[in-house]
């Protein structure tokens, strides 16, 4: 009753008093907002091993076990295609050039403690095997792996039904894979061979005719794969169109593969493929050209920081990493084709320099933080000029 008693005049200056109150309270709570560490979501929710097990399994015949790393070391054993190596993840400090089946490879020898159920101390070639679990007890449920293993060095990598060949045969033997963790090693074993096979299938996309809509449809991610026998195929066995420098070549599909295993993948291993997506969704470059915005270069590298810290314990972990150093150097040195430097100054441009507010501000206790800053404490050294203690830095950071 009293507020119906209320004058017209009162009223009036009520609703404005009351409007200027919720600006206010609106401002504050932005202030605030904006205020937030919002890499408080950044921190790790697990805590990672030391004592990591490492499975890995052999997929090459005949493959050498050393005394040492480096072909100099002395053969004390050999593996054949399927078999469980078992060690911890303690790697040669240098690499070796080595080629498998016509693929070139560059990568350390790592330290092994275990073939099968014999106890073994020796050194074997990173390119002839792949991590497929970590801390995981599956030494009783190895054999599926095994079989799929040597069931996926039986294909011709140059066989454009090949994937499809993978995805009925997990199909057929779904009861191999009894865990998440054994869904993600079979992941991971598709995945490897379809990564490798890409190359060799570039015949097939090179010898089809491709008009200028067709260019624009695969650049624009808005192709049909249905339009010939050869994209039909390819689609089917995990792959998806991408053009660059003028060609139209195959890169694998994250989702068509997540979505042909026999079960369903670990949490992690979901994410992980998630922001496999994205980047396939949106390729960050194009013709040695940075495509996306810094800010989501940023977002990205953040995304990654995230997603290691979130899953210490990841059996991927090395290529999350990797993944993460991808966008820093997009960020700290750009690329070929679109450089975070003047070429004749040497002087950061200027929306660089904003991306990299963007991160210390919004993300100001990140890793990706940590790092920018150190680069604006070198250049500032330097009188922001990009000299060679940069260049060290950056070799550091990247490393």
């Amino acid at each position: 009753m009293k507020f119906r008693a209320l004058t017209c005049f009162k009223c009036t200056l009520f609703l404005v008093l009351l409007f200027f109150f919720f600006g206010a309270c609106q401002n504050k709570e932005k202030r605030k907002e904006d205020e937030v560490d919002h890499s408080a979501e950044l921190q790790p929710k697990s805590v990672r091993h030391e004592a990591d097990i490492y499975y890995y399994v052999a997929v090459v015949n005949d493959l050498r076990i050393r005394n040492a790393p480096g072909k100099t070391g002395n053969v004390v054993g050999k593996v054949s295609s399927g078999d469980l190596l078992i060690g911890r993840n303690e790697k040669s400090p240098e690499k070796y050039h080595a080629n498998f089946r016509d693929i070139p490879y560059f990568e350390p020898y790592l330290q092994i403690n275990q073939v099968r159920d014999e106890k073994i101390d020796g050194w074997i070639f990173a390119g002839g095997v792949q991590l497929v679990y970590r801390d995981q007890q599956i030494l009783d449920r190895t054999e599926g792996l095994s079989r799929f293993t040597r069931f996926i060095g039986s294909l011709d990598p140059k066989s454009i039904e090949a994937g499809e060949h993978i995805y009925a045969y997990l199909q057929e033997f779904a009861s191999d894979f009894q865990t998440s963790a054994d869904v993600d090693a079979a992941y991971i074993m598709t995945d490897r061979f379809l990564q490798l096979q890409t190359r060799s299938l570039w015949s097939y996309t090179e010898e089809l005719n491709w008009s200028d809509d067709d260019m624009r449809k695969v650049y624009e991610h808005t192709f049909s794969m249905d339009k010939n026998s050869i994209t039909s195929q390819l689609d089917k066995s995990g792959f998806r169109l991408e053009t660059s420098e003028g060609l139209i070549y195959p890169i694998v599909n994250s989702k068509k593969v997540k979505n042909s295993m026999p079960g369903r993948l670990s949490p992690a291993m979901q994410s992980f493929i998630k922001l496999k997506e994205i980047e396939e969704d949106s390729p960050p470059l194009a013709d040695a050209a940075i495509r996306i915005d810094l800010s989501e270069v940023s977002e990205r590298a953040i995304a990654w920081e995230r997603f290691t810290n979130q899953h210490p314990n990841f059996v991927l972990l090395d290529v999350s990493n990797d993944k993460f150093k991808e966008y820093l150097q997009f960020l700290l040195v750009g690329s070929s084709n679109t450089m975070a430097f003047d070429y004749d100054t040497k002087e950061i441009y200027q929306h660089v320099k904003e991306a990299w507010d963007h991160v210390l501000t919004h993300f100001p206790n990140s890793n990706l933080a940590k790092h920018i800053e150190k680069a604006n404490e070198v250049l500032e050294q330097n009188h922001g000029i990009k000299t060679e203690a940069y260049d060290a830095f950056i070799r550091k950071s990247l490393q």
